[in-house]
């Protein structure tokens, strides 16, 4: 998942907290992939629907809620819900202007570094979900930032803008942000866009469609409108899933010749 660094492992999923929320059957998690990438990149999933939960000694007829994964003290990672609380906590990193800039809209994100004695420096990326209606709070320091949109290679001043929860323009018009608050990283003009990334030292591609809308914004819906950079991207993409699938197939079929070259001798008895 672009600009977010995997933190959990699949194998590592509460799938007993997953199952008292009805998300498991036949041992299958019952989530889309989306959220679920979501989830391992330490993000939220979209809102979802939750009917009959037993919380407790009490049973909860229906709650909407977000769902996001942590560590605790132990080292365990636990399923966390983020239900529409009725009024919002501000931040004490804030002040309560900036806290209400940001529920009424008239900003998308704060920039803040924290300085306290005798503790290293910190800096946050402070948000509004307005579906939770709760504050969310990013360290930009811990985003991979896409080397390119749509082949467009970005600069280090657009790099930085995103960041820091600014707003970046490409050439073709397509307009971006970073955000915490959704299940994929950004909101953008665009309903799909496709990312370059540095990862584990190589450049990997990586497709997003239904990515929300910039604040006051209207998306173009069909890929004519997306541009030539958006399908020499996606053609690249394309291009690098196929030597991946090759690559895995040349391995299979490696792995079987040493197989059954180690296997049997000449007169076909096995060894």
């Amino acid at each position: 998942m672009m600009m977010n660094k995997p933190i959990f492992k699949s194998d590592e999923l509460p799938m007993s907290e997953f199952k008292t929320l009805g998300l498991v059957k036949s041992g299958v998690l019952l989530i889309g992939s989306e959220d679920l990438q979501a989830l391992l990149n330490g993000r939220r999933t979209d809102i979802k629907e939750f009917h009959d939960l037993q919380l407790g000694k009490s049973t909860v007829p229906r709650i909407d809620a977000k769902l996001s994964l942590f560590r605790n003290e132990e080292g365990k990672v636990e399923l966390r819900m983020h239900p529409i609380y009725h009024q919002p906590d501000y931040p004490m990193e804030l002040t309560d202007v900036e806290a209400e800039q940001l529920i009424n809209g008239e900003t998308t994100s704060i920039y803040r570094e924290i300085k306290k004695p005798g503790e290293p420096d910190k800096v946050y990326l402070f948000e509004f979900d307005s579906e939770t209606n709760e504050f969310i709070r990013t360290e930009p320091d811990k985003l991979v930032i896409p080397e390119s949109i749509n082949d467009e290679s970005l600069t280090a001043a657009q790099k930085e803008k995103l960041r820091k929860g600014k707003e970046v323009e490409l050439a073709d018009g397509t307009r971006i942000r970073f955000t915490g608050v959704d299940s994929l990283p950004f909101r953008a003009s665009k309903y799909a866009l496709v990312a370059s990334l540095l990862l584990d030292g190589g450049v990997s591609f990586i497709l997003y469609k239904g990515i929300r809308a910039l604040t006051g914004t209207k998306q173009a819906e069909k890929e004519a409108a997306y541009g030539q950079g958006y399908r020499n991207a996606l053609e690249d993409l394309k291009k690098a899933e196929q030597e991946v699938e090759k690559k895995s197939a040349g391995v299979v079929k490696e792995k079987e010749t040493i197989e059954e070259t180690r296997g049997y001798t000449r007169s076909g008895r096995s060894r």
